[in-house]
């Protein structure tokens, strides 16, 4: 008997692999088990009218398995020669459930496996142990890291994997992962803190989010994966993530056909870089609200997304009040990673072997319009195809991507640019060493050239390009866009809902001002200069309530260490549906930026929520919040001239009200629609509106 004879199945238990393995798998299926062991899975799938053979090199575990496999081969995967012992049978699904691990070669055995699958549906299913879980990191800190008898650290384990290098297998063996997920095995806030203690780390809440995120949590990572399309054994890895857009593409295909436009609506494509809820700055979320405006109108919506993250890929409905838009996630391509760092800035705006996916989209779809809100993780490529297939399209520059590849024209030592100059002031931001990034090299000369002119010349073939503010516009300019090609358009704002309307209204006097910041934790928002100044306010004489979300671990440990003032709260991250609620909770926002902000939402919402706003004197935030009228503005990136603010406006705690009271509110999304819809309707023509034939 195997050291797994005592194994058993428990479909109670709702994180337990067998039960998500046999979801997974369905009903009515032929299934070939790995490594089937005792037969303890198989007895699962045959309750669901599964037939079942089984794979077993342990004698005593094979015969225990037969009572519940059609067949059981008693032989081990990794000799030659099973296959033949199948009959030629091609199967609905194989598992490997805790088996790729032990192998000698697993992506050998994979390549085996792929002749085994029927055409066109037959996909795999694994289980695999996460050795990037968080208590082997935990372990790791104190330098331990020792086998086990079962569990992760496995003795009999032979190769360890991250969720990175179980697509790389998968990849490799001709395989697309399709959909992720994962058992979990929580360790308890208490014990977390021990381990760093020991380790002499502090424990707060960027390590909260660094042990809580999915490749931290995962025990086991669950997957379903599928012969990627024309693909060959041989390919390189690098070649699979295009060729699971394209079958991402083609799952959106089939659904988008499903429906179509209400009233005479258009069918309207957005593309946008990353999607809520997993990412929710201002682009998404302006994205989203402007998507789901429209929908309710009547226009069918899709939302074209990148997916940063792999288990994020696929498409899904998303939800708001009575309103659904379809999201398709495709993967973020790498087709340049064989340039190793330099690849990464191709990678960012010029994935050319993506044209086939849009091609597939954009015919399927048809749609009328596309929307373009952001092209980093997608491809230039998309407006190409758009123009040779007539379909107009409007760009809002959400910030200075199509300019800069590092995006907000901040510089690798901190300061910021006033714009690309063609290209020759890009060398220095290469993420490579300073022998490759400099302007003696012609390589990188030329990368940054034709970076410039190839986005150029895509922007320039959309027939409307939006700008939220005039700053932003004028950037373009000065950096070689027409002014007559850019139109002044800011954003809309969604309204708060009904049941908190009073509450914004009627605001409760506090014994203390509360002022806040409500955004990224990110160093271009210049938090760690609003922790700054408020840590040089006397205690007791206001609160800052931090709300926001970790994306840069480090530096919310630098704020962390920074954050000495005893009045400063940290209240973790904020759905977006919440904003309303964190807002009322604070008597003034604290846009602090140090970065040309374009036209920050947070500012619009606080202003509709009647929250007035403290801001950096920087990009196009002057237009908005109006110094010494419905607020203030500081030098950007000036401790001394912030804390001088907040000192201030404690002293005169009724500017709060003053300003209040002068707040213009801004533009809602009902009237923003009204302008988006008729620059549609004016591009498309109203009489090709609606389904096309």
């Amino acid at each position: 008997m195997s050291q797994y004879s005592h194994l058993t199945a428990d479909l109670s238990n709702e994180n337990s692999p067998i039960t998500k393995i046999a979801r997974l798998v369905g009903r009515d299926r032929l299934v070939l088990d790995v490594g089937c062991a005792h037969g303890y899975l198989a007895e699962v799938l045959r309750a669901q009218g599964c037939g079942v053979i089984g794979i077993e090199r342990d004698p005593g575990d094979a015969q225990r398995a037969r009572a519940h496999c059609e067949q059981v081969v008693e032989r081990d995967v990794e000799e030659p020669g099973w296959e033949e012992e199948l009959g030629g049978r091609r199967f609905d699904a194989i598992i490997f459930s805790d088996v790729l691990e032990h192998l000698r070669d697993p992506h050998r055995v994979l390549e085996r496996a792929l002749p085994l699958l029927a055409p066109e549906t037959g996909f795999i299913v694994a289980s695999i142990p996460n050795v990037a879980h968080v208590s082997v990191r935990l372990e790791l800190l104190l330098g331990s890291f020792r086998a086990e008898p079962l569990g992760i650290l496995d003795r009999t384990h032979l190769h360890f994997f991250t969720r990175d290098a179980v697509a790389e297998l998968f990849a490799s063996a001709g395989l697309t992962v399709d959909a992720w997920d994962c058992t979990t095995n929580e360790v308890a806030d208490p014990v977390i803190a021990d381990y760093l203690g020991r380790a002499g780390l502090p424990y707060g809440p960027a390590t909260r989010e660094l042990f809580s995120g999915f490749e931290a949590a995962a025990y086991q990572f669950i997957v379903t994966a599928r012969p990627s399309a024309a693909a060959t054994v041989a390919a390189p890895a690098l070649e699979k993530p295009l060729e699971a857009t394209q079958q991402a593409a083609r799952a959106l295909a089939h659904l988008s056909a499903a429906a179509g436009p209400r009233d005479g609506g258009l069918r309207v494509l957005q593309a946008v870089h990353q999607f809520l809820p997993r990412h929710a700055a201002g682009t998404e979320i302006y994205c989203s609200d402007l998507s789901f405006a429209l929908a309710r109108r009547g226009h069918l919506v899709r939302v074209l997304s990148g997916a940063p993250y792999r288990e994020d890929v696929g498409a899904r409905a998303q939800l708001e009040d009575d309103q659904a838009i379809l999201v398709e996630r495709v993967p973020a391509t790498r087709a340049y990673r064989w340039l190793g760092a330099v690849g990464g800035f191709f990678d960012r705006f010029d994935n050319p072997e993506a044209r086939p996916v849009i091609r597939t989209l954009l015919d399927r779809m048809r749609p009328d319009v596309v929307h373009i809100q952001h092209l980093l993780y997608l491809s230039a490529e998309l407006m190409t195809e758009c123009q040779a297939r007539g379909i107009p399209m409007v760009v809002m520059l959400n910030d200075y991507w199509f300019l800069c590849h590092k995006i907000k024209l901040r510089r690798r030592d901190g300061t910021l640019c006033a714009g690309p100059a063609r290209g020759w002031n890009c060398c220095q931001c290469l993420k490579t060493p300073a022998l490759v990034r400099s302007h003696l090299n012609p390589l990188a000369v030329g990368a940054n050239l034709y970076r410039y002119a190839y986005l150029t010349r895509q922007l320039l073939k959309a027939e409307r390009i939006l700008a939220p503010s005039r700053y932003l516009r004028d950037v373009f300019v000065r950096n070689g866009v027409p002014a007559g090609r850019i139109t002044v358009c800011d954003y809309g704002t969604a309204s708060p809902p009904p049941e908190l309307v009073p509450r914004l209204r009627d605001r409760p006097r506090r014994e203390r001002l509360r002022f806040g910041f409500l955004g990224s934790f990110i160093f271009d928002k210049g938090v760690h200069v609003l922790v700054e100044a408020f840590n040089r306010l006397p205690a007791g004489a206001a609160e800052l309530h931090l709300f926001g979300v970790p994306v840069e671990p480090a530096y919310v440990e630098d704020l962390e260490r920074r954050a000495r003032h005893p009045d400063i709260h940290w209240r973790g991250p904020v759905p977006h549906a919440d904003r309303w609620r964190a807002l009322a909770e604070v008597d003034v926002l604290v846009v602090p930026s140090i970065w040309y902000e374009n036209s920050p939402l947070s500012i619009h919402e606080a202003q509709a929520a009647g929250v007035p706003v403290i801001g950096s004197a920087i990009g196009g935030i002057p237009e908005l919040v109006h110094d010494g009228v419905d607020g203030r503005t500081v030098p950007a990136d000036d401790v001394a001239a912030l804390a001088a603010c907040l000192e201030a406006v404690i002293a005169d705690p009724a500017c709060v009200a003053r300003w209040r009271a002068a707040i213009v509110p801004p533009k809602t999304m009902d009237a923003h629609v009204d302008e988006i819809e008729a620059i549609y309707r004016e591009l498309c023509g109203r009489e090709l509106c609606g389904p096309r034939a």
